[in-house]
Order: structure tokens, then sequence, then C-alpha cells
């Protein structure tokens, strides 16, 4: 959550409420003057109200040269996530294993032993269509339906080229990509949907050089 932006702001208020059982994690980023405030009350049934207030927020006209909003901007991150980073991508890696041993068909073999043929060959045959993470989740679908179908995703595209890569023997591995226009990452605070963009990594053999490749 942005306090500011190109229109000044009154009053700004963003109140969230947690059960009992939940842990919510926070951290305001670019606020060194403190302009944005913190309360949190609890009601009868062990619940937290978080509210955080900023009043008075200048006008920002943004230049070419200016960094992304999200790096100038006082800005709130939560998240509901208690794991570590290392837990986060564990977890993630381990599904990944499920779908390809248990949930999805068999993939026909690649039509390209070429890291960058084979990627084009994707692109030029799976028409991208434009779904959102919101919408999609991030469990890619099954490749082999992906294929078929000629249209897909931007993560159904990545995981097929992720699953082909893997028959071909690569040391590859599942990775998400953070824009920079996005903003810097919280310190304390953890969670998969900062990072909005699915891509995959690449080892070398002699271990010399890692690629990463988005979608």
């Amino acid at each position: 959550f942005l306090f500011g932006s190109t229109d000044p702001i009154a009053h700004q208020e963003i109140t969230i409420f947690t059960p009992a059982e939940c842990t919510l994690a926070w951290q305001v980023l670019n606020d060194p003057k403190n302009a944005v405030t913190h309360q949190a009350t609890t009601d009868a049934n062990g619940g937290t109200w978080h509210r955080w207030q900023r009043t008075a927020a200048p006008q920002l006209l943004g230049e070419p040269m200016m960094p992304p909003w999200p790096d100038v901007l006082p800005r709130l991150v939560v998240s509901a996530d208690t794991r570590s980073w290392h837990q986060i991508a564990a977890d993630f890696e381990a599904t990944l294993t499920l779908l390809a041993t248990t949930r999805t068909r068999k993939l026909p073999p690649p039509p390209a032993t070429d890291l960058q043929e084979l990627w084009r060959t994707i692109s030029r045959n799976i028409k991208e269509t434009p779904v959102s993470l919101l919408a999609s989740g991030r469990i890619p679908g099954d490749p082999a339906e992906t294929w078929q179908l000629r249209s897909a995703a931007q993560l159904d595209r990545t995981y097929l080229y992720y699953r082909w890569l893997k028959e071909l023997g690569h040391d590859v591995h599942w990775t998400w990509l953070r824009p920079r226009t996005s903003g810097s990452l919280p310190d304390n605070v953890r969670s998969l949907a900062f990072f909005p963009v699915a891509g995959v990594q690449l080892s070398s053999h002699d271990g010399t050089k890692t690629l990463v490749l988005g979608d």
C-alpha cells in the first residue's frame, strides 16, 4: 500500500483485521520521518484491528529519472506468511515435483535441444494469454495441455519450458522474479506474492555461469 501519489492527500487510512489465530507481519518502508502512524486494538474475541494513517501527504510530480514510486513514497507491506524464504522456496519446489510425478500427463519430446531455439519454438507456437496470478494462482497447468492448446498464460508457458529443460538434463530451477518497478523488498516481511513474474534459473555444467529467464 502506497501512502501518497501524484494527487495531494488530506488523510489516508488503511485498516486490516486479523483473527486471533492469524499472525500479521508488517513493515513501513521509505518513511524516515515516521509520517505513517500505526494503532492496534484488540476486540472481545482476540482479533486485532490494525490502522495505519497519514495526513497531509505532499503532491509529488514524477520525473523521467526518478526511482519508481514504491521506492519514493512511504509503503506499507503486510503478510500473514510465517515461513522463512528457504521454507517458501522449498515448499514450492516440492509442489512442482508433485505436479510432475502425479498430476500431469506425459509430455511429448522437446521440439528442440538448443536452449534459445526451444524457447523460440514455445513463443512462436503458444499464444500468450494475459492472465494475472491473482486470477490463475501460482500453480501452473498441465504442460502437455499447454502444448496441445497452443494458448496459455505466461506462468504455463514458463512451466512448459522448465519441464522440457529438465527432460533435456539441464540443471534448472524454478524461480520468481520481482520487477524493479515494484520497489525494494522488506527485510522483516516474507511472501511469495512479492514476486509476480515466473522464470527459470539455469546453471552451466562447469558452474561458471547462471542464467535467469522470465517470460
